[in-house]
């Protein structure tokens, strides 16, 4: 698909690479390159993304959204 990123159009790709960049920012921000290196060590190796969370920056999914989100406030 010409234009599209994993099956999405335009503006709904560039919608998920700014999210992607916003999560991606506060985890960084707030948990350190070190910490974020783990989740990505953890994904790489087929862990889930809560395990990967919760193993590389020892916070659930869901306390990481909540923060997150809080940051965008």
């Amino acid at each position: 698909m010409e234009g599209s990123f994993m099956g999405l159009g335009g503006s709904q790709a560039q919608y998920a690479y700014l999210f992607s960049l916003s999560s991606v920012s506060y985890m960084i921000d707030s948990f350190g390159m070190y910490r974020v290196k783990g989740v990505l060590n953890e994904l790489a190796r087929g862990i889930d993304t809560n395990s990967s969370l919760s193993n590389g920056i020892q916070v659930s999914y869901e306390e990481f959204e909540r923060g997150w989100k809080r940051s965008l406030e």
